[in-house]
C-alpha cells in the first residue's frame, strides 16, 4: 500500500482503524484487521529506516 523513509526515527501507532503514512509528519497508522472497514488486514512491516504498509489477503 505504500511505503515511507523515516531515518530519524517516527511515530507508528494505531486504534485509528485507517491505513496511513505520513513521511513529512514522520507518523504511520497500521489501520485495521477487521472487515467492517473499507481497507482491512493491514499492518506494518520496518526494515531498517523504511516504513512498510502491507495488506494481507485471505
Amino acid at each position: 500500500l505504500g511505503s515511507v523513509d523515516f531515518p530519524d526515527g517516527g511515530l507508528i501507532f494505531g486504534h485509528l482503524h485507517m491505513p496511513y503514512l505520513n513521511a513529512a509528519e514522520r507518523m504511520a497508522n497500521c489501520g485495521s484487521w477487521h472487515k467492517s472497514h473499507p481497507i482491512h488486514n493491514t499492518y506494518i512491516e520496518i526494515d531498517e529506516s523504511m516504513v512498510h504498509l502491507r495488506r494481507e489477503f485471505g
